[in-house]
């Protein structure tokens, strides 16, 4: 049998080649479905509870503001930028997050994020419910985003983005499933997302490719042209100069974009492929998550050639085009993974329609009682225990030099640092202000690309790796050992060790009151500090 391109009605109920109608479930019958279940996505969501490399920046920049009761225009913080312009493209996050850890600390900040992964959660429920697909189906669905997510809600403004960019999903959905929805409510959503978080320009794109395929597709199979998309994509893209900096917040997101460093330093905009593949062994934990999210761009693709239906062809389009960003770029995969699933569980529930050619999803049942029992005892224990959610004890994501520090401390030891670009922040905490790094997690919100490039150099002992030591007024250089920069320091003149343990060391120029403290090198058999701060 073969079925031709048709648009399915946006209206309540839907019925496709003479079959049942498909009834609309939402969230009501997801709660009298299975809340446990959707609790437990929301838990896996976030469960991951380690620390960014950022999160000591974000909270003492947040700290930093509410003090002063002003934005922090100028760089404070580093010696190779100082004084130079800080657009803070997420100053209100940081604002939010400093509040949260001043009031109720480690569990303040903990509960923020378990809050934006409820939220990620629910919105994308209310924008798969327009579908009118099984509840099975979207709880099945909710659960997959879920764990494609979970690695990708760390403490970080970024856990905005993908709240709001769900909420604007949500609205589309309502629209395109629907034929109306209250889209002025993308607007002030636009405004908000600038000021939390650079990833507003994913909310431009998003705008703008919903308006043009739905102009478009008005225009071929309707034949009339609607503009109102097009004026809401215009004032949702004017709405994000609405901050402090005006036009000046895009800056240090085109800078981002356009710097050819930016996948050679920060992971997130490396392709996956080449966090997959890495250097040695495959990175096996990090393909398990790949896993879900390319797997529901698969099932979109999948069940977009086989049901050959439109009447969501903007959503769609977001979808495919989040794909490609996840293609090019870690950082996405978890906006892929949002975009997916309005579309994969519509034309999803076409095929299995089609199948059936009767739908009459249920209203009860989807688990047994024990199983009910079991899923909420496994959320329980999510929330309880050493490094749950209501527990002072944040792990790190990784060694961080609390070793040197505390040397450095003890001995009264203070200056400018060259150190490892995702310890700038941590730095900066128990540094500042005292001591001043050379380059942090900031990147292109503060740093010209020029000590970017020679950071790079000095990362990877590129040529001219050693100019940059004698070039900048460094008085330590702070590196992870068995690396690169580790083996130059260890041949360059003029450099003394003063400190090392088993993840980290500490070097000082000669001549300076560290290299001449009594009993250096300290080497030390302890490794760095593992929870936070």
């Amino acid at each position: 049998m073969s079925y031709q391109w048709q648009a399915a009605p946006r209206a309540p109920v839907e019925t496709i080649d003479g079959a049942a109608p498909m009834r609309r479930c939402g969230l009501a019958a997801l709660r009298r479905l299975a809340p446990e279940l959707i609790l437990l996505a929301v838990a896996g969501a976030a469960a991951v509870r380690t620390t960014d490399p950022d999160l000591w920046g974000h909270i003492r920049f947040g700290q930093e503001m509410l003090a002063r009761r002003s934005l922090l225009s100028h760089d404070p913080y580093s010696y190779s930028a100082l004084g130079h312009a800080w657009r803070d493209h997420e100053w209100l996050t940081e604002v939010v997050m400093a509040l949260g850890y001043e009031h109720f600390g480690v569990i303040g900040i903990k509960l923020w994020k378990l809050t934006c992964s409820a939220a990620v959660l629910l919105l994308l429920a209310l924008g798969v419910a327009e579908t009118a697909a099984p509840a099975r189906l979207q709880l099945a669905l909710l659960a997959i985003v879920a764990v494609a997510m979970a690695p990708f809600m760390q403490f970080r403004p970024q856990l905005f983005s993908f709240v709001i960019f769900a909420a604007v999903l949500a609205v589309f959905a309502r629209h395109n499933y629907r034929g109306h929805a209250p889209l002025w409510v993308v607007i002030p959503l636009m405004a908000l997302w600038a000021n939390l978080h650079g990833g507003f320009l994913i909310g431009i794109v998003t705008l703008w490719v919903y308006a043009g395929v739905g102009l478009v597709e008005n225009a071929i199979w309707n034949r009339t042209a609607r503009f109102d998309l097009l004026l809401l994509a215009v004032c949702g893209t004017l709405a994000t100069v609405v901050t402090p900096y005006g036009r000046d917040t895009w800056v240090p997101v085109v800078n981002a974009l356009k710097n050819p460093l930016t996948r050679s330093i920060i992971d997130d905009w490396k392709p996956p492929v080449t966090l997959i593949t890495g250097v040695g062994r495959p990175n096996y934990g990090f393909i398990f998550f790949c896993l879900y999210a390319f797997g529901l761009i698969a099932a979109l693709a999948l069940t977009l050639g086989l049901t050959r239906v439109r009447g969501d062809l903007p959503l769609v389009a977001i979808a495919l085009v989040m794909a490609g960003g996840a293609w090019a770029a870690v950082r996405n995969l978890p906006l892929a993974a949002i975009a997916c699933a309005a579309p994969v569980a519509r034309h999803a529930a076409i095929l299995q329609q089609r199948k059936q050619r009767e739908w009459d999803p249920p209203t009860e049942g989807v688990v047994s009682s024990a199983t009910r029992c079991a899923l909420a005892f496994l959320v329980l224990a999510l929330a309880v225990g050493r490094e749950s959610l209501f527990s002072k004890l944040l792990p790190t994501d990784s060694p961080y030099p609390s070793g040197p520090v505390e040397f450095m401390r003890r001995h009264g030891l203070h200056g400018n640092v060259l150190c490892h670009f995702g310890w700038g922040e941590y730095l900066i905490w128990h540094l500042a202000p005292s001591s001043k790094v050379f380059i942090d997690g900031r990147y292109d919100t503060v740093y010209p690309l020029s000590v970017i490039e020679d950071y790079v150099k000095f990362h990877y002992a590129k040529p001219g790796a050693d100019r940059v030591l004698y070039s900048y007024p460094h008085d330590f250089v702070l590196i992870p050992v068995d690396t690169l920069p580790y083996g130059l320091m260890e041949k360059s003149p003029g450099w003394k060790l003063v400190y090392r343990d088993r993840d980290c060391a500490l070097f000082a120029r000669e001549g300076s009151r560290a290299a001449t403290l009594p009993g250096i090198p300290v080497i030390s058999s302890a490794g760095s500090a593992r929870y936070f701060p």
